[in-house]
């Protein structure tokens, strides 16, 4: 079975003999902080990848998507940025077809508490806790698409995907913790191939169908 990136952080933690307190000390994290990364409810970012290559010498493409052979190195090369990029757009191109529609589901959803917020629906903890949730997923939508359009309008060769590391960073962090909280509850549709509307399949979710909800968090600003 595949490693996930907190599976070869993990292993970075046991190949330097350190204790979790130690490295997370090391890395610069609480120590509650990195049991959630190394239990893969938290997403390692970019803090966290800067320390491991100034400390460790550990590839960030190796630690989030397991190629190369780990050494930082060449880390600074155009190629890996440009791998990266492309991880991206395929995890995107799975999980956005999910995510159309949503904008207007929010809007609806708001414009009828308006027109009927006297209505105990629009009061209830599960109808808030579903429109934030939905809300929420539907920010990084948007910064997600914009990243998207970015990328696709500008020639990528070396010097502008070096000079843009930092939006295909952004990108590919928050393409995984999207899909750490959208992807276990779109995995049957996909495995099925059930055809279903935006709407239907947010509808017939809640709030408890999601996880790790708070990586989300970091990238609403």
């Amino acid at each position: 079975m595949k490693q996930t990136a907190n599976q070869r952080l993990k292993e970075i933690r046991f190949s330097e003999n350190y204790s979790q307190e130690e490295f997370a000390k090391e890395i610069g994290v609480s120590l509650s902080g990195y049991q959630l990364i190394e239990q893969g409810k938290r997403d390692i970012n970019t803090k966290i990848l800067e320390s491991l290559k100034n400390k460790f010498n550990v590839s960030a493409d190796w630690l989030l998507f397991g190629k190369g052979d780990g050494s930082a190195t060449n880390e600074n090369s155009p190629e890996i940025y440009r791998e990266m990029l492309q991880s991206s757009k395929n995890i995107w191109n799975i999980l956005k077809p999910f995510t159309m529609g949503l904008d207007v589901l929010v809007t609806v959803m708001r414009q009828s508490e308006e027109n009927h917020g006297d209505d105990a629906l629009f009061k209830s903890k599960d109808y808030i806790q579903e429109l934030k949730l939905y809300e929420k997923v539907v920010l990084i939508v948007n910064k997600l698409n914009k990243l998207e359009a970015l990328f696709q309008n500008i020639t990528l060769d070396n010097k502008t995907i070096c000079d843009q590391k930092e939006d295909v960073v952004l990108m590919t962090e928050m393409c995984n913790a999207l899909t750490l909280v959208i992807y276990p509850p779109i995995m049957p549709y996909l495995v099925k191939g059930m055809g279903v509307g935006v709407v239907e399949f947010w509808k017939d979710k809640n709030k408890d169908d999601f996880r790790n909800l708070e990586l989300l968090d970091k990238y609403i600003k």
